[in-house]
């Protein structure tokens, strides 16, 4: 009786180390893991665009995510092209993600007045090796990805979430539709966490009838807070 009491505290104790051990690897994954915005997109219309417009635009959305990158509270983003005319970015703050989202569309319509991106956006934990979002994995990165293949004709900004914050990215994608490229070169100065007053941002473009740009976008609902 004694040995085979042994035997089960022995089988015992390793069951509990085993599960002890299980539960340490979930959290460190846990702990390793990142939360993050991620942005796909694909161009509109991207078929009539040559070439060289379709290579800005796409340089346009390149190099928003490197003045992303200098948000305060953003230390991770990354960006990459997926096929012809998609993309990903992913960063660190998700409290940033439909501004971000507002921001490149801004930094696309400035080009031309008829170039615009879909994009889905999700939050939530993920990896992102070597700053690739094609190297990533994560609940949030899925999401986004099969967001962006569901988004109906016509809307081009949604949040996977659903509820309120989809709602918001649906308002406000109902409004930036309508920007003009001065408007998206007016909120392009005015989007980022600490931009300044509309008169600064007016002051930065060196034109003076962005201001009045400016001024409409606040009335238009789009005056973004000093704070972050």
């Amino acid at each position: 009786m004694v040995r085979g009491q042994k035997g089960e505290d022995g089988h015992s104790c390793g069951m509990a180390c085993a599960s002890y051990l299980a539960c340490f690897l979930v959290w460190q994954v846990i702990m390793l893991a990142t939360m993050f915005a991620v942005l796909t997109g694909d161009i509109v219309d991207s078929t009539g665009l040559s070439v060289g417009e379709l290579e800005a635009t796409l340089k346009a959305i390149g190099a928003a995510s490197d003045a992303i990158g200098a948000w305060p509270g953003v230390s991770v983003v990354g960006f990459a092209r997926r096929g012809g005319d998609a993309w990903q970015m992913a960063f660190d703050a998700p409290v940033f993600a439909l501004r971000a989202a507002l921001y490149v569309n801004a930094c696309i319509r400035r080009l031309d007045k008829a170039r615009a991106s879909r994009m889905a956006m999700a939050t939530g934990a993920g990896q992102m090796p070597g700053q690739d979002p094609n190297a990533a994995h994560g609940a949030a990165f899925t999401a986004s990805g099969r967001l962006l293949d569901s988004l109906p004709s016509g809307r081009h900004l949604d949040h996977a979430a659903g509820g309120a914050e989809a709602a918001a990215a649906r308002l406000a994608d109902h409004i930036a539709q309508g920007w003009t490229q001065a408007q998206a070169r007016a909120l392009a100065e005015q989007l980022p966490p600490g931009a300044g007053t509309r008169a600064e941002a007016a002051g930065r473009l060196d034109i003076s009838r962005h201001g009045r740009w400016i001024r409409r976008c606040g009335r238009r609902g789009f005056r973004p807070s000093r704070r972050r």
